[in-house]
């Protein structure tokens, strides 16, 4: 059971670090690829303290569902960088105004497909075969997380990155200006 665990994780480990990898190709960005996954990794954080606050075992079926959730999570964080970077480019680099537009336009998209997609793992609940229900549980929990982290967590952490880049390039010019 332990080296079953043990794998699991390493496995996780890997698809975590391939994930912010490919993420960071296609978003042209490493560092907005560990963005996007940031919301997905702090809801499987939780995930896992809730099956430990309710002592549900990790075994084969709930030890699936950390991968499950990077996997069909990483989607949400998708959208909203995606989003945030092409209404920036529209608006003048304006985060607050390319934020705003976003949770109104993909955030609702982004809520239909948690609502749809935890409901459709929750038809677990009514196995029954107990790992399965956990499973079901487990993963609609990990869509829920994922979805309001990347709704509420991610937006928090690309403006204070635009706030830094902000910084980084007032004092650039600054330092221009005064011939160093």
């Amino acid at each position: 059971d332990k080296s079953l665990i043990r794998s699991q994780f390493g496995s996780l480990s890997i698809a975590i670090i391939m994930v912010i990898i490919f993420v960071g190709l296609i978003l042209r960005s490493l560092k907005t690829g560990i963005f996007a996954t940031i919301p997905i990794i702090a809801a499987i954080i939780i995930l896992f303290g809730v099956m430990g606050f309710s002592g549900i075992p990790l075994n084969i079926a709930t030890v699936l569902v950390a991968s499950v959730a990077l996997g069909i999570g990483i989607d949400y964080s998708i959208h909203v960088i995606s989003n945030v970077k092409h209404l920036m480019k529209t608006h003048d680099d304006d985060i607050s105004h390319a934020l705003e537009e976003t949770i109104l336009i993909s955030g609702k998209a982004i809520v239909i497909n948690v609502i749809s997609v935890s409901a459709g793992f929750l038809v677990l609940l009514f196995s029954e075969m107990v790992p399965l229900q956990y499973f079901g549980f487990l993963v609609a929990l990990s869509m829920i997380g994922s979805g309001v982290g990347s709704l509420t967590l991610l937006p928090v952490i690309l403006i204070l990155d635009n706030r830094r880049a902000v910084k980084k390039m007032e004092n650039g010019k600054r330092n221009k200006g005064n011939g160093i």
